[in-house]
């Protein structure tokens, strides 16, 4: 990763962290959120959109990790087969 990327990536960070800073600030008041109909919970606006959101992350972070053990597996698959095709060259064998 070059520096600039580098400068850029903190830069993002540094971007979203301080509008997360001004969401929290300006969104204290509480709210009342109704879960199905049983249950009612009243906080704060900003905690509820940050379970939110790190409910999101979580479930980003699992289909990434499903995608990840489906590119393994292909992966795999394609090594298996070019070491196959290694042997068969060496082997002087054209079929």
């Amino acid at each position: 990763m070059t520096k600039i990327m580098k400068y850029f990536y903190l830069a993002i960070k540094i971007i979203t962290f301080i509008l997360l800073l001004v969401l929290v600030i300006n969104n204290i008041q509480p709210v009342v959120f109704k879960i199905l109909g049983l249950y009612e919970l009243k906080l704060p606006l900003i905690l509820i959109v940050l379970i939110f959101f790190g409910i999101g992350i979580i479930i980003g972070r699992l289909f990434g990790i499903f995608h990840m053990i489906e590119l393994k597996a292909k992966y795999n698959n394609l090594k298996k087969e070019f070491e196959k095709m290694k042997t068969v060259n060496k082997s002087g064998d054209l079929n």
